[in-house]
């Protein structure tokens, strides 16, 4: 279900999260949540937007934990927009 997503990073084990990561559920949802650190993960509902859950205490997220990917920096900022830059010329 995820497989197009995964392969944008890196796969990350739950012990060795870190802050930014992506935090693939089972279930219905094609969204990833972001974590956030301390077992924590940034996500949205459809009854309150944007939320801050604790994985491990969630009755509903404790048990739906799938995999996490770890994104790479293509490139510094400062390369991107002078990319930009020079396509923008032609």
């Amino acid at each position: 279900m995820h497989q197009v997503k995964l392969k944008a990073g890196t796969p990350v084990k739950r012990s060795e999260l870190q802050p930014g990561d992506l935090v693939f559920f089972s279930g219905t949802s094609l969204m990833p949540a972001i974590y956030a650190g301390s077992n924590q993960v940034i996500h949205v509902t459809v009854s309150n937007g944007v939320v801050l859950t604790n994985m491990k205490t969630s009755t509903y997220w404790k048990d739906k934990y799938e995999t996490a990917v770890r994104i790479k920096k293509k490139k510094k900022p400062d390369q991107y927009y002078r990319t930009s830059a020079l396509l923008s010329r032609r």
